[in-house]
């Protein structure tokens, strides 16, 4: 008779138990090498920052990292990037958000803040072309203020928030956007406001006293010259030509084309402008309809930014000279070597200009004979645009500075007539009076302005 052998089993010990369940920490509760059921009570602990199971795997030592955006509350950061190190002592590159307008980030001042600082009175006051008085307005962080932004020289008015003169200039009237060349006559004044592309523009028109703009054209291709008679107001069309129009309104008629028609200027019988396309030339048409002359072809032409006229000759701005030609044409005389003439004007002893856009230009004269000293008469100037004469003075837009400006023609100091304007560059001027246009800071429109020369 047989008897069954006897069988024994050592239990591994707890580490054996923890190492071969692949656990790290905590209670472990499995079936032992023998089959029993055992409970450890500790696969044993972690270093911190590990936890036990804190990386996602039970009875593994492991750590989560916290979130970019509670990494940045910790640090009391609200926006843009930041290096930090997180919990689970990992260096890395946390992203804190973006600021709502106005704030920035760093704007406060404090960086990875969101803030905004606010901007001087000084500084918010040019904003405004305001340089006296108190405006009030709302910053560029969105409070309400009202700005202190300065007083005006001796013997100067603050007119509504510029310095001026003796007396303030007056609206005569408002109209489109963009306003550029104007004309006036004894009772309206006449202007050309452009679309921002400067593609297409109107015409228009406004008592001299002030008062309600009408349209007289709209529609027109690039309108940049005007010019007014005792019957018509006349312009230079782009696709056009040279256009006529009756002063009270009506048909638009095209009187004579070329390449490009820029400059304008009328005596008696004729309309005389120059054209800036390649090839440009100085040309004239009648009034009263008829053939285009070409007075001067491509040579002298080419480019020119001026034009104007007296009773015997044309005077134009080339690209490197001031030219001559008589009123019929017998070819072009250099009365001036200069690169950078403008705008031109004419009276019966001199010639005048002004130096093309840039820094440091200046208003210039010469004989109108040509072969005499070229004369200064103001220097320094900003982006001068657009002039015009009287018996005394010169008239010209500082476009750089936003001035309106005027010196004596024998030689003097220059004035200021008005300032923090926005003009578009056209000027002109009657007995009492200096007419420009200007744009309206923070809103649509133009202004046709005047004041007392």
């Amino acid at each position: 008779m047989g008897t069954a052998a006897n069988t024994c089993c050592t239990p591994e010990a707890d580490t054996v138990l923890c190492r071969r369940l692949d656990a790290q920490c905590g209670e472990q509760v499995a079936p032992d090498n023998c089959g029993v059921l055992r409970t450890v009570a500790s696969c044993g602990t972690c270093a911190a920052p590990e936890t036990c199971g804190g990386g996602g795997v039970a009875h593994r030592c492991g750590c989560a990292p916290e979130g970019d955006a509670d990494i940045c509350l910790q640090l009391g950061k609200d926006c843009g990037r930041v290096w930090a190190t997180d919990r689970c002592g990992g260096y890395r590159q946390v992203s804190c958000g973006s600021c709502a307008s106005p704030e920035t980030c760093g704007g406060g001042g404090i960086g990875n803040r969101c803030g905004c600082t606010p901007a001087a009175d000084v500084l918010l006051c040019a904003t405004q072309d305001t340089n006296c008085g108190e405006i009030a307005i709302t910053d560029n962080c969105g409070v309400s203020r009202t700005l202190a932004c300065g007083a005006c020289g001796a013997g100067e008015l603050c007119c509504a928030g510029a310095c001026a003169e003796r007396t303030c200039p007056t609206v005569v009237a408002s109209g489109p956007s963009s306003p550029t060349a104007i004309a006036v006559d004894s009772t309206s004044v006449y202007w050309i406001a452009g679309d921002s592309a400067g593609l297409y523009g109107t015409i228009n028109k406004a008592p001299i006293g002030g008062g309600s703009a009408i349209t007289l054209a709209t529609g027109q291709m690039a309108p940049a010259s005007i010019a007014v008679d005792a019957t018509g107001v006349y312009w230079t069309n782009m696709r056009g030509g040279v256009m006529r129009m009756p002063l009270a309104g009506g048909p638009a008629v095209v009187l004579g084309g070329g390449p490009q028609p820029y400059p304008l200027a009328l005596d008696a019988t004729h309309a005389y402008w120059a054209g800036v396309g390649n090839p440009g030339s100085v040309m004239k048409v009648p009034k009263a309809g008829g053939t285009s002359v070409v007075l001067v072809p491509t040579y002298y032409s080419g480019g020119p930014q001026g034009l104007c006229l007296d009773s015997s000759a044309v005077y134009w701005c080339a690209p490197d000279s001031v030219v001559k030609t008589s009123l019929t044409g017998t070819g072009g005389t250099v009365i001036a070597w200069q690169t950078k003439c403008h705008s031109i004007a004419v009276d019966s002893t001199h010639v005048y200009w002004t130096e093309g856009y840039g820094s440091d230009r200046r208003v210039m004269k010469v004989p109108r004979s040509g072969g005499g000293a070229v004369s200064v008469l103001a220097s320094g100037q900003e982006y001068p645009s657009g002039l015009a004469i009287d018996q005394t003075h010169a008239y010209w837009i500082e476009e750089g500075r936003r001035r309106v400006m005027k010196v004596p023609l024998s030689g003097g100091l220059p004035v200021t007539i008005a300032s923090m304007q926005r003009p578009g560059g056209g000027i002109a001027v009657d007995a009492e009076n200096v007419y420009w246009t200007t744009d309206v800071f923070g809103r649509p429109g133009g202004l046709v302005r005047r004041h007392a020369k």
